[in-house]
């Protein structure tokens, strides 16, 4: 089992009178989270006083020497260093009055109270504001000169958590400060130094010496052979209460005799008034009629107001849904992949109109050079079969000449048939005939004599040229 504990806070104060009686260990403002031991001493008068700080430093001193925090502590050891200080304080001031001491020590197999006369050694978890030990007063002073020494009452203390607190505090401290009102300053969500501070201002209205040491508990590492340790915390708190009910038991008897024990007067008992009736529940039929509830205006208000809420958020979710359908039906459309339509969107208006105008003169123009095609053809190539019927006024060679017999064709004899009525045609087109070119004949190159007798030609140069 390892401890470890936040700074430690020790206070101390002396009466209006400049006398200090007590002796605290570490001193005031010198405690930190490293410290394992703290002691409280406290002698009856000036001589004890000193030697209270003998002892306290005596026996801090062979605590140090003799053992370490992160082992456990042996009770010959503990005993050696009371025997040490004890014999330190008789020789140094062999006429003290006496000391009483409380020792806390933090060590691998728990913690260690022991003490002896009116110091006080307190256990107290803030957790569900719970005082799980305090030390009882008792006789055993460290006397001068003594052959023997009383050993102290010791407490080992194995239960010990998180947040716990221990405090150590002189007889005058616990005289001006009560169980109840060191439980409400411990048990305060504010930080130590806080707690220490209110302590002492309790401790002063008393106007004595006094000195405490609050060591607050910040991590407990639990081992293995813990749950073998001895534990006797719980029966020292258990016998003391028990000591404390046998003693408010005893206070009372003795009241009850000293009440018997006086004159008694007689007194006249005052008369017990008459019971009154009991009042008997009727049945329903004959009690009076209960008014009836009204619904309250203030509900109906409510209710009002949170259906009309609900139908205009039921309103606007529908729109939105509506608005999101939209918008879904335009993004599924296919855009069309047209970098004409593309350019006509970016291109400004009057280029645009100026495109159309020369669009529409082009199809014009193709439309009238298709029209002269078609009547050029028409008349390049007339009909073969009909020519007679074109050119009616070409004489006829199967006519016979007069004075000649000729035997009568077998068109001219046989019947034709009637002619059907046949829809009157209508007259061609009027379409002035191109003028007929005759092909001219190709200029011959003329030839020079060279005198070698070679020809040469000469070139032709075209008439438009």
């Amino acid at each position: 089992m390892k401890f470890d504990i936040l700074k430690p806070e020790t206070i101390a104060g002396i009466e209006s009178n400049g006398t200090d009686g007590v002796c605290v260990f570490p001193d005031v403002d010198a405690a930190t989270i490293h410290d394992k031991l703290f002691v409280v001493a406290e002698g009856n008068d000036g001589t004890g006083t000193k030697a209270a700080k003998v002892f306290a430093q005596t026996f801090s001193d062979q605590m140090f020497q003799s053992t370490c925090a992160d082992e456990p502590l042996a009770e010959d050891v503990f005993n050696e260093a009371l025997f040490a200080a004890k014999d330190k304080m008789d020789e140094e001031y062999p006429d003290h009055d006496g000391t009483q001491y409380a020792i806390v020590y933090l060590h691998r197999h728990g913690v260690l109270a022991a003490h002896a006369g009116a110091v006080r050694i307190y256990h107290i978890r803030p957790k569900g504001r719970r005082l799980l030990y305090k030390s009882k007063d008792n006789e055993r002073v460290l006397v001068p000169k003594a052959l023997q020494m009383s050993e102290p009452v010791k407490a080992f203390i194995t239960n010990v958590k998180y947040g716990d607190y221990f405090v150590v505090m002189s007889k005058k401290a616990s005289q001006a400060i009560s169980d109840r009102k060191l439980l409400d300053v411990i048990c305060e969500p504010v930080n130590d130094k806080t707690k220490s501070v209110r302590l002492k201002t309790l401790a002063d209205a008393e106007d004595a010496a006094f000195a405490l040491s609050i060591i607050h508990i910040s991590g407990v590492m639990n081992e293995a052979m813990d749950e073998r340790l001895f534990e006797n915390e719980s029966k020292l708190m258990a016998a003391m209460l028990a000591d404390i009910e046998a003693e408010k038991k005893k206070d009372e008897a003795e009241k009850t005799k000293e009440k018997e024990k006086q004159p008694s007067t007689p007194v006249e008992k005052p008369k017990k008034p008459e019971q009154e009736p009991e009042e008997v529940d009727y049945p329903d039929s004959q009690q009076e009629e209960r008014p009836k509830r009204e619904f309250p205006i203030v509900t109906v208000t409510a209710l009002v107001l949170v259906l009309l809420a609900f139908g205009i958020w039921f309103w606007a979710q529908r729109k939105q849904n509506d608005k999101n359908s939209q918008e879904e039906m335009v993004n599924a459309k296919p855009k069309e992949k047209d970098t004409i339509n593309i350019l006509k969107d970016t291109r400004p208006k009057s280029v645009i109109d100026e495109d159309l105008v020369k669009e529409d003169k082009k199809k014009e123009e193709e439309k009238e050079k298709e029209k002269k095609e078609t009547t050029n053809n028409n008349q390049e190539k007339p009909s073969e079969g009909n020519t007679a019927e074109s050119n009616p006024d070409a004489p006829n060679n199967t006519q016979a000449t007069p004075g000649e017999d000729k035997p009568a064709s077998p068109s001219t004899t046989t019947p034709q048939p009637a002619a059907t009525p046949q829809p009157a045609a209508t007259p061609p087109p009027t379409t002035t005939p191109p003028p007929a070119t005759t092909p001219q004949p190709k200029p011959q190159p003329k030839t020079t004599q060279q005198p070698d007798g070679t020809v040469k030609p000469k070139p032709v140069i075209p008439e438009g040229e």
